[in-house]
């Protein structure tokens, strides 16, 4: 039996890019990116200036964020490298600290190395950087 792979059709707009997937036994996936490569989010909580609570909304598995660059929107603080992410917790660990610590709500970016349709793709299969896409 011929084993099924991946199926991906990717629109890119000016602002979003929409991706529509089925898996290998059929089931339909869905992701909406900003076309600039940023997932957007909001800071729960700061443990500390380099380990924060998250709510990123969109249900990556762990270690998804990691490599990402990470900024709080409007802060003019330089992107930090998103160091580890536990995606049950909803905690992210900065390669550096923030030089101010965010306030609950905070608005984030986690803006991802690779262009919006391959962070699509990698969204609806799960597969995080570094790993290679399945066929």
């Amino acid at each position: 039996m011929q084993k099924r792979e991946w199926q991906i059709w990717v629109d890119t707009g000016g602002t979003f890019t929409d991706c529509l997937a089925l898996d290998p036994e059929g089931n339909l996936h869905r992701a909406k990116v900003l076309s600039s490569s940023a997932l957007r989010g909001k800071v729960v909580r700061a443990a500390s200036a380099r380990e924060l609570h998250v709510d990123a909304g969109t249900g990556l598995p762990s270690g998804f964020l990691e490599g990402f660059s990470f900024r709080i929107l409007g802060s003019g603080h330089p992107p930090i490298q998103i160091a580890r992410h536990d995606a049950a917790t909803g905690r992210i660990t900065l390669a550096k600290e923030l030089t101010t610590i965010p306030q609950s709500g905070d608005a984030f970016e986690a803006l991802s190395p690779e262009e919006a349709p391959v962070l699509a793709a990698r969204m609806v299969m799960g597969v995080p950087l570094g790993q290679p896409l399945p066929p």
